[in-house]
């Protein structure tokens, strides 16, 4: 653990996970064996950061020279809300210059890519396997099924339903809607 790293009372930090520099954990959170919290990250409290978790990991931002892909850095950070849970070997990626966020009371599954830049509102859920291309904006009461894929620079509105493996190719999502298949259509409830 980095020396600047601040922990809440009562945070259990397990064997071999890392907390970088600058990181603020609240009171009561767990973080998992083998969990990575980068720097500068802000977790909540009583969250817990399952086993093998990576919360700020640098985000897949490339640009073509004409020759090859070059980085572009990725510099801003991780946010994440009061008793939210992330689950084992989900990635949450910082934001290249603001803040890649998770909501308060939010649950994400295991083996879940978040990119940089998402904004997930609070007491949202996704599903195991799923992933959220960058700068995907989920509005709060999200119910996201078993690997559930969202279009870049996407956008949906609170209450949202997406049944497990619906590729979500639109762009504008309204909220209090459901949604299912490939490439996913609005489900009307009957």
């Amino acid at each position: 653990m980095d020396p600047s790293a601040r922990l809440g009372d009562g945070v259990q930090v397990h064997p071999f996970a890392y907390i970088g520099a600058e990181v603020q954990v609240g009171a009561g959170t767990v973080i998992g064996p083998g969990a990575v919290v980068m720097d500068g990250t802000i977790i909540g409290e009583r969250c817990v950061i399952a086993p093998e978790a990576v919360v700020a990991s640098r985000g897949f931002g490339f640009i073509f020279d004409g020759k090859q892909h070059r980085r572009i850095p990725q510099v801003g950070r991780v946010e994440i809300g009061d008793r939210s849970e992330v689950g084992p070997a989900t990635c949450i990626d910082r934001a290249a210059l603001d803040t890649t966020s998770i909501g308060s009371d939010c649950k994400l599954g295991a083996l879940i890519q978040v990119a940089h830049n998402c904004q997930i509102g609070d007491d949202s859920v996704i599903g195991s396997g799923s992933g959220l291309a960058g700068s995907t904006r989920i509005g709060s009461g999200a119910r996201f099924g078993r690997r559930v894929g969202t279009a870049g620079h996407s956008t949906y509105g609170d209450n949202v339903q997406a049944e497990d493996l619906a590729g979500m190719t639109k762009t504008r999502i309204p909220g209090n809607t459901h949604w299912a298949g490939y490439p996913a259509r609005q489900v009307r409830d009957s």
